[in-house]
């Protein structure tokens, strides 16, 4: 699985990829997320959006890709779309912290402080 930093508007967002071991890691909390029944979106504003995660869509649940924003998760595939709901930002902190070793540190701390806000 890929992860995309959805952050910069005018140059490429980092990434990486995710080990055999997080990816299971990853799909296993992806399983326990609660549906999300309200109409809250996903963010869409300057700098720091949230988590993309692509792969094979039969690895990552059917989705052919996965947002993970602010406390919300966004499953898309050509069949439609899901949300779930990221309690305390769980996922989304734990996929922020797997790409630490590949993202400059400051735009690290800044994403980890960011995701920590209520």
């Amino acid at each position: 699985m890929r992860i995309e930093l959805d952050i910069f508007s005018g140059r490429p967002n980092p990434s990486w990829k995710l080990t055999a071991t997080e990816s299971v890691e990853f799909l296993r909390q992806l399983r326990t997320l609660p549906p999300d029944g309200s109409d809250r979106s996903i963010r869409d504003n300057l700098g720091y959006r949230g988590l993309i995660v692509t792969g094979d869509a039969t690895v990552i649940n059917s989705f052919d890709s996965i947002i993970v924003s602010g406390g919300k998760v966004l499953g898309q595939s050509p069949q439609g779309s899901r949300s779930f709901v990221d309690k305390d930002r769980g996922l989304e902190q734990w996929l922020i912290h797997t790409g630490k070793a590949y993202l400059e540190p400051d735009i690290y701390n800044q994403v980890v402080q960011e995701i920590q806000q209520p």
